[in-house]
């Protein structure tokens, strides 16, 4: 019975390793992302020129217009944190990376904002939300 037991538990160990670290290489997409994404990024422009509707294109373009606004920063944490700031307020709320999409959320909120991640990289990343407002970001350096 106990040897029953232990190679039970060797298989499982195994299944576990295969699926957590042999599954996921460092060439996958996501876990890329992941790495990517971490760090401070300031935002740098708003397109709402491709807006499905007129309600976000003209809070897009208003949000463009007002110069604080591209002062604003993100910090992505690596415990899905996300710090938002201006430098004088801060405020932190949520995220996941999955695949090419990134979600954001509030503590106490169970709404889901999904962007699409149309480029990333070391230097910039591009985000479009579902009403196709573009966000160009650049990292802080």
């Amino acid at each position: 019975m106990r040897n029953v037991f232990i190679v039970l538990l060797i298989a499982a160990l195994g299944a576990a390793l295969y699926f957590f670290v042999i599954k996921r290489k460092p060439g996958d997409p996501l876990a890329k992302n992941e790495k990517l994404i971490l760090g401070k990024w300031t935002i740098d422009s708003l397109d709402g020129s491709h807006a499905k509707n007129s309600i976000p294109m003209l809070t897009a373009l208003l949000h463009a217009m007002d110069s604080a606004q591209n002062k604003i920063q993100l910090e992505f944490l690596k415990n899905g944190k996300l710090v938002e700031g201006d430098g004088k307020a801060k405020d932190t709320n949520n995220y996941s990376v999955e695949k090419e999409t990134i979600l954001f959320w509030s503590d106490g909120d169970s709404t889901r904002k999904k962007y699409q991640i149309s480029k990333l990289d070391s230097t910039h990343m591009i985000l479009q939300d579902k009403d196709s407002i573009i966000f160009n970001l650049s990292r802080v350096k």
